[in-house]
């Protein structure tokens, strides 16, 4: 499942997401920012280091306790 989004003009470093998989929260998660290596999140926020100014991508991905995922 993959979800596109309007961008967002924002000065904040930190970033959250919610999933629900049939009402269970999911279980791990990961992110990449800017297309780098995928990093393992303690949960469904990351607060990154200060970013420059201008356009960024951050993708999270989730995988439930079957191993579907979703980005």
């Amino acid at each position: 499942m993959s979800r596109d989004y309007a961008p967002a003009t924002t000065a904040s470093t930190s970033f959250s997401v919610s999933c629900l998989d049939n009402g269970n929260a999911c279980g791990s998660y990961s992110y990449t920012l800017d297309g780098g290596s995928s990093t393992a999140a303690q949960e469904s926020s990351v607060t990154t280091a200060s970013l420059s100014e201008g356009q960024h991508t951050l993708v999270f991905t989730t995988e439930d306790a079957v191993g579907n995922i979703a980005t």
